[in-house]
């Protein structure tokens, strides 16, 4: 983020390595968020079955 945002106010130039280091923690972000989603959604599933019995 601090690259991006030199890039736009200090105007410095953002080398390959940033750009895909960037990406690579956006993906890795992304990854987690979507397997805690299906985690918790699998939980919830369960409990409602156990409840329910």
């Amino acid at each position: 983020m601090t690259a991006v945002i030199s890039f736009f106010i200090l105007q410095e130039s953002l080398r390959t390595e940033q750009i895909i280091g960037g990406l690579i923690v956006i993906a890795g972000i992304y990854l987690v968020n979507q397997k805690n989603k299906a985690g918790k959604s699998n939980l919830k599933t369960v409990s409602d079955k156990t409840l329910s019995q």
